[in-house]
């Protein structure tokens, strides 16, 4: 509870700080003899004046952040397909290569057998 307090206190603090910072709250005092009276003023106008011109900056900048955001999609979406694009293309010489090993090596296995044979029919004439 005590935190609470504290953590209320302080944000209080600060809104106050901003308040006189921006304008928005006054103090002035009157000497009175053995008295001071202390006056604290409040601007209604500015303050809303404030509020609506910090609600146009947030929906200017919600609307470039949205513009920035959909530009990036589109260039995302553009690199996108050109990694597609080169992965097929990729993919498509990969194929081919692996086509070429497999035709070399039946060729390989076929010479190989041709030697196994020829090597065999010597064989048979030897005996």
């Amino acid at each position: 509870m005590r935190s609470f307090i504290m953590g209320l206190v302080l944000i209080i603090l600060l809104v106050a700080g901003f308040g006189f910072y921006q304008g928005w709250f006054g103090v002035t005092k009157e000497d009175k003899g053995p008295k001071m009276d202390i006056h604290i003023t409040a601007d209604k106008e500015k303050i809303k004046q404030d509020v609506k011109t910090a609600g146009e900056k947030a929906k200017e900048v919600g609307a470039k952040v949205k513009e920035e955001a959909r530009e990036l999609g589109a260039k995302a979406k553009e690199v996108g397909g050109k990694v597609v694009e080169k992965a097929k293309e990729v993919g498509g010489k990969a194929k081919d290569a692996v086509k070429d090993a497999g035709a070399k090596a039946k060729e390989g296995a076929e010479a190989a057998k041709e030697k196994a044979k020829d090597a065999a029919d010597k064989a048979k004439e030897k005996e």
